[in-house]
């Protein structure tokens, strides 16, 4: 089954999923309880996969929904890709549908994650700046704000190359490379304490960065 989607309005080129011309192929779902209340669905998604026109790909996707003209609603979310698995609670908030156009600066985000992992691969279908930056990480916590203004509170994030930290984060800027400035609430840097021999006395340990200035 396939699912087309176009606004003959727009005909600009958008590379990654484009919102306003969206073709899902391989569509499979499974939705239970569809309730339609004035400009307000909701929906029990089972299982959904799908293959987008773009190479984003679905392998699992079931959440209790709820979407409105001014925000997307997903709790008891589970997302799988051939990269990522995403689970929580997420919130979409826009002031237009178009706002997907401009993702990094228009969409806020509401979420609560649980241990998950998200490829920087799967965001650039959403974010084409963030392409090449080919990075994993997992973590858990509160995440909210714009992807160019985000802010995390009692994070839980290990990245990649084995450091992590636990804490919160404010960060400006992003996914530009050069110039992003980070402020971070450190209750314990991980990867500091081990080089330092700090391990056994992080209980006494707080660490507060300021600004870091990543080049």
């Amino acid at each position: 089954m396939q699912f087309v989607y176009q606004d003959n309005r727009y005909n600009d080129y958008f590379k990654g999923v484009d919102f306003e011309d969206i073709r899902l192929l391989n569509l499979n779902a499974t939705i239970q309880d569809f309730k339609l209340d004035e400009d307000t669905v909701f929906a029990s998604i089972e299982n959904i996969s799908f293959t987008e026109k773009s190479g984003f790909e679905i392998e699992y996707f079931e959440s209790s929904a709820k979407f409105t003209p001014v925000r997307m609603e997903f709790e008891n979310l589970l997302i799988k890709t051939s990269e990522s698995q995403i689970q929580g609670a997420i919130t979409f908030i826009y002031e237009d549908f178009e706002d997907f156009d401009d993702f990094i600066h228009k969409v806020r985000i509401n979420s609560q994650f649980e241990e998950s992992i998200l490829s920087s691969n799967d965001l650039t279908y959403f974010a084409s700046e963030l392409e090449g930056l080919d990075k994993t990480i997992e973590f858990s916590g509160k995440v909210r704000g714009t992807i160019d203004q985000l802010r995390g509170k009692n994070l839980n994030i290990a990245f990649a190359d084995h450091s992590s930290f636990k804490g919160d984060i404010s960060i400006a800027g992003l996914p530009t490379l050069m110039n992003r400035f980070l402020i971070w609430w450190l209750k314990i840097w991980k990867q500091t304490m081990m080089k330092s021999n700090l391990s056994r006395h992080s209980h006494l340990l707080k660490v507060k960065i300021l600004i870091c200035r990543i080049i």
